[in-house]
């Protein structure tokens, strides 16, 4: 019993024990589940706090940042600026650095830097300053010298370009310099859209020498000398054009030579004539004494009269080629030119020439007299009237004209609006015995020509196919 009770006693104690068991872990698992509760509440709170302390971290150490920066970048910035100020040539702008740092070592370098450049950037704009006036006096020399050279001077590449031009040059085409820069040689000197038959730069652009010819610039007479400004390989893309004027050089060499011909032919003239002259005479009184003797109206009567006029008219040709040979003294004075053109227009005869082709008088009263002689200048002066109207047919007009020459001349110009004559017979018209009329005895020009070279003057003609002829006389004044 005792046994039993002691069995029942431990049974109970048992369920007793396995209730107490059954107790403590539910209790256990309570706890467990709060624990859990609360380890994740506290993991919650903990990855907050963290969060929380990185982002606090995080922002102290930007704005830690950003003041260093802020520190150190300032004075770069001030650096920066300063060099772009000097570097735009303000070399007066200074530092200020009170960083007690290398910063502040760098500001006072870049400060000693910035007074070093002021200074020799003084000197060096003091030098090219003088550099310049030396420069340009240089040029102004040079522009002297190049524009005090009367004959032309210029420049002109491959394209015939005119790349530079002397007041010389500039003179000879009546163009000014800046009109002639810029613009093709061949254009502005003569008038051509292509350059120039035998023009002496071709064959230096294509030689490489030296080149010369003589040109025709419009009424001009040029000699033209091209020299090479070769380049490297020796290819040449300029060239120096030297232009001389001759026109009045061979203005003087024609009349030089037109003055011996003419001499030689008077010569041979006044020795001819004085041998025909005595035949003549010998046939005149011969046919005569024919005409007196033969019947009123016979044959041999009227071939002397016929003998005698034809007679005469050579002594009027054999007169004229004395005068041509040798012209009578002049008897020189003054005396008033347009008298004398009027007293020439007067004797032009019949009247009705004149009235049909209209004569207008461009008179310059003011011009002094001239020196020569009335007669003989007269002679001339209606010669080359009768020459216009002959060549204009009686219709056109007539200009005549005076005017102050060069130096102590008087010039008279005399135009008409004939046919012309052509450039091909112009030189010879001054010839003895050259004429373009079937009635013409070919001594008008020519002692026309001995009469003003005798005054000490000078003849020119200019005339064109179609374009009328003018006739310039220039005589010495009184």
């Amino acid at each position: 019993a005792r046994l039993k009770k002691l069995s029942e006693q431990l049974m109970r104690s048992k369920d007793r024990a396995l209730e107490r068991i059954v107790e403590l872990r539910d209790l256990a698992q309570q706890q467990g589940v709060i624990a859990v509760e609360m380890a994740a509440v506290a993991e919650g709170r903990a990855r907050k706090f963290t969060l929380v302390g990185a982002v606090m971290t995080l922002t102290s150490g930007l704005v830690l940042a950003l003041y260093l920066s802020r520190s150190f970048s300032r004075p770069i910035r001030e650096l920066d600026h300063g060099a772009r100020l000097i570097g735009d040539g303000n070399f007066d702008h200074r530092l200020v650095m009170d960083t007690g740092d290398e910063l502040e070592d760098l500001a006072a370098h870049f400060n000693a830097m910035a007074s070093k450049l002021k200074t020799s950037y003084r000197e060096l704009e003091e030098r090219v300053r003088e550099r310049t006036r030396e420069l340009e006096e240089s040029s102004r020399r040079l522009k002297r010298l190049f524009d005090g050279i009367t004959d032309g001077i210029s420049i002109i590449d491959r394209s015939y370009t005119i790349l530079n031009a002397n007041a010389g040059i500039a003179g000879s085409v009546r163009r000014r310099e800046a009109e002639l820069v810029g613009s093709r040689c061949h254009r502005s000197y003569n008038g051509s859209d292509t350059p120039c038959a035998g023009c002496p730069a071709a064959d230096t652009f294509t030689n490489g020498t030296a080149a010369s010819a003589q040109l025709r610039w419009g009424t001009r007479d040029m000699q033209i000398y091209i020299f090479p400004l070769a380049e490297e390989q020796g290819r040449v893309r300029y060239v120096i054009e030297y232009a001389k004027d001759i026109s009045e050089t061979k203005g003087l060499e024609q009349r030089l030579f037109q003055s011996e011909k003419l001499a030689a032919i008077g010569t041979l003239a006044a020795g001819v004539a004085h041998e025909i002259r005595n035949p003549l005479g010998i046939m005149k009184t011969s046919a005569d004494m024919i005409r007196r003797n033969a019947p009123e109206g016979g044959e041999n009567r009227q071939l002397a009269e016929f003998l005698i006029e034809e007679v005469d008219r050579l002594n009027r040709v054999v007169t004229r080629l004395l005068d041509f040979a040798k012209p009578s003294m002049a008897d020189i004075a003054p005396c008033d030119v347009h008298d004398v053109l009027d007293r020439a227009l007067a004797l032009a005869g019949p009247p009705h020439w004149i009235r049909e082709a209209g004569v207008v008088r461009l008179y310059d009263r003011a011009l002094p007299p001239v020196a020569g002689d009335r007669g003989q200048l007269c002679q001339v002066f209606l010669n080359l009237i009768l020459n216009a109207v002959q060549a204009m047919d009686g219709e056109g007009s007539l200009t005549l004209a005076t005017a102050r020459g060069d130096g102590k001349t008087v010039t008279v110009r005399i135009s008409d609006t004939g046919k012309g004559i052509d450039e091909k017979i112009l030189p010879n018209i001054f010839d003895p015995f050259f004429t373009t009329r079937e009635s013409g005895s070919g001594l008008g020009l020519a002692v026309a020509y001995r009469i003003i070279e005798a005054h000490k003057g000078r003849i020119e003609v200019a005339s064109a196919p179609g374009k009328g002829t003018t006739v310039t006389v220039s005589l010495p004044a009184g």
